[in-house]
Protein backbone atom coordinates (compact mmCIF):
# COMPACT_ATOMS: atom_id res chain seq x y z
CA UNK A 1 0.00 0.00 0.00
CA UNK A 2 2.73 2.67 1.37
CA UNK A 3 6.24 2.03 -0.21
CA UNK A 4 9.27 4.28 0.44
CA UNK A 5 12.46 4.15 -1.95
CA UNK A 6 16.03 4.86 -1.15
CA UNK A 7 14.79 7.66 0.95
CA UNK A 8 17.76 9.91 2.07
CA UNK A 9 17.57 12.98 4.31
CA UNK A 10 19.88 15.43 6.21
CA UNK A 11 19.42 18.53 8.34
CA UNK A 12 22.54 20.65 8.00
CA UNK A 13 25.37 18.70 8.30
CA UNK A 14 23.49 15.59 9.76
CA UNK A 15 22.45 12.86 7.65
CA UNK A 16 19.63 11.08 9.47
CA UNK A 17 18.15 8.48 6.52
CA UNK A 18 20.43 7.05 4.32
CA UNK A 19 19.07 4.56 1.52
CA UNK A 20 15.92 3.78 3.38
CA UNK A 21 13.27 1.24 1.82
CA UNK A 22 9.95 0.84 3.60
CA UNK A 23 7.11 -1.39 2.41
CA UNK A 24 3.77 -1.43 4.09
CA UNK A 25 1.00 -4.20 3.00
CA UNK A 26 -2.66 -4.23 4.65
CA UNK A 27 -3.34 -6.12 7.52
CA UNK A 28 0.03 -5.24 9.39
CA UNK A 29 0.96 -3.78 12.06
CA UNK A 30 4.72 -2.21 11.79
CA UNK A 31 6.96 -1.14 14.48
CA UNK A 32 9.90 1.50 13.70
CA UNK A 33 12.38 0.54 16.57
CA UNK A 34 15.39 2.96 17.00
CA UNK A 35 17.37 4.99 19.21
CA UNK A 36 16.77 8.77 19.26
CA UNK A 37 17.89 10.83 16.72
CA UNK A 38 18.20 7.83 14.14
CA UNK A 39 15.63 9.47 11.48
CA UNK A 40 11.89 7.86 13.08
CA UNK A 41 10.43 11.16 13.31
CA UNK A 42 11.98 12.23 10.01
CA UNK A 43 11.07 9.23 8.15
CA UNK A 44 7.09 9.12 9.57
CA UNK A 45 6.52 12.73 8.54
CA UNK A 46 8.14 11.86 4.78
CA UNK A 47 5.70 8.83 4.48
CA UNK A 48 2.98 11.23 5.30
CA UNK A 49 3.73 13.57 2.61
CA UNK A 50 4.50 16.74 5.04
CA UNK A 51 8.11 16.28 4.45
CA UNK A 52 9.87 16.07 0.59
CA UNK A 53 12.50 13.78 0.88
CA UNK A 54 16.06 15.22 -0.65
CA UNK A 55 16.50 11.71 -2.15
CA UNK A 56 14.46 8.95 -3.24
CA UNK A 57 10.72 8.80 -3.22
CA UNK A 58 7.19 7.46 -1.86
CA UNK A 59 4.33 5.73 -3.27
CA UNK A 60 1.07 4.93 -2.34
CA UNK A 61 -0.78 2.14 -4.04
CA UNK A 62 1.50 2.81 -7.04
CA UNK A 63 1.17 6.80 -6.87
CA UNK A 64 3.75 9.42 -6.04
CA UNK A 65 3.02 11.07 -2.78
CA UNK A 66 4.16 14.23 -3.61
CA UNK A 67 1.84 14.62 -6.75
CA UNK A 68 -1.27 13.75 -3.86
CA UNK A 69 -3.17 16.86 -2.67
CA UNK A 70 -2.82 17.11 1.74
CA UNK A 71 -6.86 16.15 1.03
CA UNK A 72 -6.60 13.56 -0.91
CA UNK A 73 -3.70 12.24 1.20
CA UNK A 74 -5.22 12.26 4.50
CA UNK A 75 -8.12 9.93 2.61
CA UNK A 76 -5.86 6.86 2.75
CA UNK A 77 -3.40 7.94 5.24
CA UNK A 78 -4.15 9.06 8.92
CA UNK A 79 -2.00 10.53 11.74
CA UNK A 80 -1.55 9.77 15.26
CA UNK A 81 0.34 12.01 17.38
CA UNK A 82 2.20 11.45 20.63
CA UNK A 83 -0.66 12.29 23.86
CA UNK A 84 -2.34 15.15 23.34
CA UNK A 85 -4.03 17.23 25.92
CA UNK A 86 -6.10 19.37 23.70
CA UNK A 87 -7.07 22.69 25.03
CA UNK A 88 -11.00 23.64 24.03
CA UNK A 89 -13.04 21.93 25.18
CA UNK A 90 -15.01 19.80 22.24
CA UNK A 91 -16.93 16.83 22.93
CA UNK A 92 -15.56 13.23 21.76
CA UNK A 93 -18.12 12.72 19.20
CA UNK A 94 -17.18 16.34 17.47
CA UNK A 95 -13.21 15.71 17.99
CA UNK A 96 -14.00 12.44 15.81
CA UNK A 97 -16.07 14.03 13.32
CA UNK A 98 -12.75 16.35 13.00
CA UNK A 99 -11.88 13.57 10.90
CA UNK A 100 -14.27 14.19 8.34
CA UNK A 101 -12.71 16.96 6.77
CA UNK A 102 -10.63 15.22 4.53
CA UNK A 103 -13.77 13.85 2.86
CA UNK A 104 -15.99 17.46 3.33
CA UNK A 105 -13.79 19.83 3.11
CA UNK A 106 -12.46 22.62 6.03
CA UNK A 107 -15.76 24.67 5.80
CA UNK A 108 -18.24 21.66 5.08
CA UNK A 109 -20.58 20.57 7.38
CA UNK A 110 -21.00 17.47 8.87
CA UNK A 111 -23.74 14.97 7.23
CA UNK A 112 -25.72 11.80 8.04
CA UNK A 113 -23.14 9.53 6.89
CA UNK A 114 -20.00 11.99 8.87
CA UNK A 115 -22.10 11.01 11.89
CA UNK A 116 -22.24 7.53 11.50
CA UNK A 117 -19.05 7.28 10.15
CA UNK A 118 -17.83 8.65 13.84
CA UNK A 119 -19.82 6.88 15.29
CA UNK A 120 -18.50 3.56 13.69
CA UNK A 121 -14.93 4.79 14.31
CA UNK A 122 -16.03 5.17 18.21
CA UNK A 123 -17.64 1.52 18.42
CA UNK A 124 -14.95 -0.06 16.81
CA UNK A 125 -12.36 1.40 19.63
CA UNK A 126 -15.31 0.32 21.92
CA UNK A 127 -15.33 4.30 23.46
CA UNK A 128 -18.93 5.13 22.22
CA UNK A 129 -19.90 6.11 26.13
CA UNK A 130 -17.46 8.84 25.96
CA UNK A 131 -19.26 10.16 22.67
CA UNK A 132 -20.90 13.59 24.73
CA UNK A 133 -17.82 13.65 27.13
CA UNK A 134 -15.39 16.81 26.92
CA UNK A 135 -12.27 15.57 25.43
CA UNK A 136 -10.05 17.71 27.66
CA UNK A 137 -11.52 15.74 30.60
CA UNK A 138 -10.49 12.16 29.19
CA UNK A 139 -7.55 9.96 30.63
CA UNK A 140 -4.46 10.05 28.51
CA UNK A 141 -5.13 6.44 27.41
CA UNK A 142 -9.23 7.86 26.56
CA UNK A 143 -7.75 10.69 24.46
CA UNK A 144 -5.52 8.24 22.39
CA UNK A 145 -8.52 6.15 21.72
CA UNK A 146 -10.46 9.13 20.15
CA UNK A 147 -7.23 10.21 18.21
CA UNK A 148 -7.34 6.83 16.41
CA UNK A 149 -11.11 7.14 16.24
CA UNK A 150 -10.53 9.84 14.70
CA UNK A 151 -8.21 8.59 12.21
CA UNK A 152 -10.67 5.90 11.30
CA UNK A 153 -13.39 8.39 10.24
CA UNK A 154 -11.04 10.02 7.68
CA UNK A 155 -12.04 6.59 6.04
CA UNK A 156 -7.91 6.17 5.73
CA UNK A 157 -6.58 2.46 6.10
CA UNK A 158 -3.25 3.92 6.82
CA UNK A 159 -2.40 4.91 9.92
CA UNK A 160 0.85 6.38 11.35
CA UNK A 161 1.33 6.87 14.69
CA UNK A 162 4.50 8.37 16.63
CA UNK A 163 4.89 6.67 19.66
CA UNK A 164 1.25 6.10 20.83
CA UNK A 165 1.84 5.02 24.29
CA UNK A 166 4.07 7.64 25.33
CA UNK A 167 2.47 9.05 28.69
CA UNK A 168 0.13 6.24 29.16
CA UNK A 169 0.01 3.97 32.09
CA UNK A 170 1.06 0.71 31.91
CA UNK A 171 -2.64 -0.61 31.32
CA UNK A 172 -3.52 1.90 29.07
CA UNK A 173 -0.66 0.96 26.94
CA UNK A 174 -1.73 -2.82 27.17
CA UNK A 175 -5.24 -1.56 26.25
CA UNK A 176 -4.28 -0.04 23.31
CA UNK A 177 -1.73 -2.25 21.86
CA UNK A 178 -4.76 -4.70 21.97
CA UNK A 179 -7.01 -2.42 20.15
CA UNK A 180 -4.62 -1.81 17.07
CA UNK A 181 -3.91 -5.34 16.95
CA UNK A 182 -8.21 -5.61 16.22
CA UNK A 183 -8.00 -3.13 13.85
CA UNK A 184 -5.15 -4.32 12.39
CA UNK A 185 -7.62 -7.96 11.99
CA UNK A 186 -9.91 -5.77 10.27
CA UNK A 187 -7.61 -4.62 7.33
CA UNK A 188 -6.23 -1.48 8.90
CA UNK A 189 -2.56 -1.17 8.49
CA UNK A 190 -0.37 0.63 11.27
CA UNK A 191 2.82 2.02 11.37
CA UNK A 192 4.48 2.95 15.02
CA UNK A 193 7.39 4.03 16.45
CA UNK A 194 8.45 2.99 19.56
CA UNK A 195 10.83 2.79 21.62
CA UNK A 196 9.77 -0.29 23.84
CA UNK A 197 10.71 -3.77 21.95
CA UNK A 198 8.63 -5.74 24.09
CA UNK A 199 5.45 -3.73 22.47
CA UNK A 200 6.88 -4.40 19.32
CA UNK A 201 6.73 -8.08 20.30
CA UNK A 202 3.58 -8.11 21.44
CA UNK A 203 1.34 -6.47 18.53
CA UNK A 204 3.96 -6.34 15.50
CA UNK A 205 3.51 -8.68 12.51
CA UNK A 206 7.18 -6.94 11.62
CA UNK A 207 9.53 -4.89 13.16
CA UNK A 208 12.31 -2.17 11.14
CA UNK A 209 15.09 -1.10 13.08
CA UNK A 210 16.86 1.98 11.87
CA UNK A 211 20.57 2.71 13.37
CA UNK A 212 22.75 5.60 12.11
CA UNK A 213 19.72 6.69 9.34
CA UNK A 214 19.98 2.98 7.44
CA UNK A 215 17.89 0.07 8.39
CA UNK A 216 19.77 -2.21 10.43
CA UNK A 217 16.98 -5.11 10.56
CA UNK A 218 13.20 -5.91 8.94
CA UNK A 219 11.74 -8.85 9.53
CA UNK A 220 9.46 -10.81 11.65
CA UNK A 221 9.57 -10.12 15.86
CA UNK A 222 11.26 -13.22 16.07
CA UNK A 223 13.57 -12.53 13.91
CA UNK A 224 14.73 -9.30 14.21
CA UNK A 225 14.46 -8.77 18.25
CA UNK A 226 17.01 -10.90 19.97
CA UNK A 227 19.76 -10.15 22.30
CA UNK A 228 22.43 -9.09 19.95
CA UNK A 229 20.14 -6.39 17.57
CA UNK A 230 19.02 -4.70 21.12
CA UNK A 231 22.59 -4.25 21.96
CA UNK A 232 23.67 -3.48 18.31
CA UNK A 233 21.06 -0.45 18.57
CA UNK A 234 21.15 0.93 22.37
CA UNK A 235 24.23 -0.41 23.61
CA UNK A 236 22.60 -2.57 26.47
CA UNK A 237 22.64 -6.38 27.28
CA UNK A 238 19.62 -7.97 27.27
CA UNK A 239 18.23 -11.66 27.99
CA UNK A 240 15.44 -12.94 26.09
CA UNK A 241 13.39 -14.46 28.40
CA UNK A 242 9.81 -16.58 27.43
CA UNK A 243 6.60 -15.97 28.57
CA UNK A 244 4.50 -18.47 26.39
CA UNK A 245 5.64 -20.61 23.73
CA UNK A 246 5.94 -18.15 20.63
CA UNK A 247 6.77 -14.79 22.86
CA UNK A 248 10.22 -13.41 24.40
CA UNK A 249 10.59 -9.87 25.69
CA UNK A 250 13.85 -8.62 26.52
CA UNK A 251 14.73 -8.14 29.86
CA UNK A 252 17.76 -6.13 30.72
CA UNK A 253 20.67 -8.04 32.41
CA UNK A 254 20.62 -8.11 36.10
CA UNK A 255 16.86 -8.07 36.29
CA UNK A 256 16.28 -11.29 34.49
Amino acid sequence: MLKAHTIGYAYAHKRVLDGVDVDLHAGEVVSLLGPNGTGKSTLLKILMGLLAPQEGHVTFEGDAIASMSPKLRARHIAYVPQLHTGVFGYSVIDVVLMGRIAQQGLLGRSSSQDLEMAHSALAKLDITHLSHRPYTALSGGERQMVLIARALAQGAKVVIMDEPVAGLDYGNQLRLLERIGQLAQEGYTFLQSTHYPEHAMMVSTRVIMLKEGKIYANGTPQEVITAQSIKALYGVDVVMHRYSDTLQLPIPRGFA
